[in-house]
């Protein structure tokens, strides 16, 4: 007998905030049974948009949540998360950020796991620079990170240390040959700064955000190559490691060229 295999998603403002959650969601809907969203109180068209969405695709089912302007909390986020996942009623599950998405080389490989339990560790590309760049290994954003496993079990942040490092999932997790894109870095010069004070006010409690990132927002030009994030020998910013995964989806040449990014 198949197991199900649903996907989950938490999202707040995806429109102003630019994240491409459209193609995470088109990413996971050809190998799943249901997609769970869960949006936290979007004001900007976002929740419209993704009525829209689930009116073409039934598997797609929508929740709502209240938004609580966490400060300094920097649980809240894989909470929420999870709180998504606990929507659906399949057996197993994948999982995505709002930014993200499942190369389709990997849907084989997913369904496979899926189908035979297993909780896997996937590899994510986290973009910088360009979009054929990513960070080093390391620092900023988790390369390896755990996105399948049991529908019934917490699932863990980006790396296996919040709220989930004695989980089962994390205890189970297996390597894979699963790809992850992580296109946040890469959205419009307009929402990076707004999404980036959201951020620091969860994780560090500082709405007002980094300093480096002030002068960022004022560079003229790609704000990755600003000199107070450039030029930092004990940085990571100026060391950016070539892309090596598949190519970019049909779905997501689109956006990227309409952010400016050469293909």
């Amino acid at each position: 007998m198949s197991v199900t295999i649903g996907g989950f998603c938490a999202i707040r403002n995806a429109i102003a905030l630019d994240y491409c959650v459209w193609q995470a969601i088109w990413s996971m809907l050809p190998i799943c049974d249901e997609v769970a969203v869960l949006d936290a109180e979007s004001n900007d068209g976002t929740w419209e948009m993704l009525t829209d969405m689930a009116a073409m695709y039934p598997k797609l089912k929508l929740f709502r949540c209240p938004w609580t302007n966490p400060v300094g909390e920097p649980s809240f986020h894989v909470t929420w998360h999870n709180q998504a996942r606990e929507k659906l009623t399949t057996e197993w599950a994948i999982s995505l950020e709002g930014d993200e998405i499942f190369y389709p080389e990997s849907y084989d490989e997913i369904v496979a796991a899926c189908q035979s339990r297993k909780t896997c560790h996937c590899y994510r590309y986290n973009f910088w620079r360009d979009a054929y760049s990513c960070i080093p290994h390391g620092v900023c954003c988790g390369y390896n990170v755990i996105r399948v496993g049991p529908a019934n079990q917490f699932f863990p942040d980006d790396a296996p240390d919040l709220l989930g490092r004695d989980g089962f999932i994390c205890r189970a997790a297996q390597p894979s040959n699963i790809k992850i894109g992580h296109y946040g870095w890469l959205r419009k010069r307009s929402a990076i700064f707004g999404k980036h004070r959201n951020s620091m006010a969860i994780w560090d409690g500082k709405p007002q955000g980094d300093p480096r990132m002030h002068e960022a927002e004022n560079f003229d030009g790609n704000w990755m190559l600003a000199p107070a994030l450039w030029d930092r020998p004990d940085g990571w910013e100026n060391k950016p490691i070539p892309y090596t995964g598949p190519p970019h989806p049909d779905y997501m040449r689109p956006w990227l060229i309409e952010r400016g990014w050469t293909l």
